[in-house]
């Protein structure tokens, strides 16, 4: 269901518990100017969200960056590590361990593969994830910008 908000829902005729029986309207899941198509696929921002905050070592900002270099759409998703993440590694460094450094940088490998085949097993197209430092991200007040969208414009 679609509403002049640009809010996409859809209603509900099962009972409430309360035993109300009007028609309801389930949680808003997402909005018509967010939705993204890439390749013939439809995916929102907001589920490359929901799959990044089911890991450790990430935070919840990210951008994702849609680019036309030739003339299939191409998608990179930014994702700031978190400060425990940068923390250990930082120590690592300092500590002067070699094979901790080693651990650290095959972490951060295994860590991105995994989200990137995440997003492609749940949204269905190929993205390269790239994680960047804390504060990497720009913020802003009100909502967040989660879109870059560089692909040339129609005339």
């Amino acid at each position: 269901m679609r509403y002049r908000t640009r809010d996409i829902s859809r209603l509900t005729a099962a009972p409430c518990s309360c035993g109300r029986t009007l028609v309801k309207m389930q949680r808003v899941s997402g909005r018509t100017d967010d939705m993204l198509i890439i390749r013939g696929v439809n995916f929102f921002p907001s589920q490359i969200e929901s799959i990044i905050m089911k890991r450790w070592g990430v935070s919840p900002h990210y951008l994702v960056v849609v680019d036309r270099p030739g003339a299939m759409d191409e998608v990179e998703v930014k994702i700031e590590v978190n400060d425990e993440f940068m923390k250990k590694a930082a120590s690592d460094v300092l500590a002067g361990s070699e094979k901790d450094i080693l651990g650290d940088v095959k972490t951060r490998g295994r860590r991105r593969r995994h989200l990137q085949r995440d997003i492609k097993d749940i949204i269905g197209i190929t993205v390269k994830v790239t994680l960047v430092a804390p504060g990497t991200i720009p913020r802003s007040e009100g909502k967040a910008k989660r879109v870059d969208d560089r692909r040339p414009k129609a005339p």
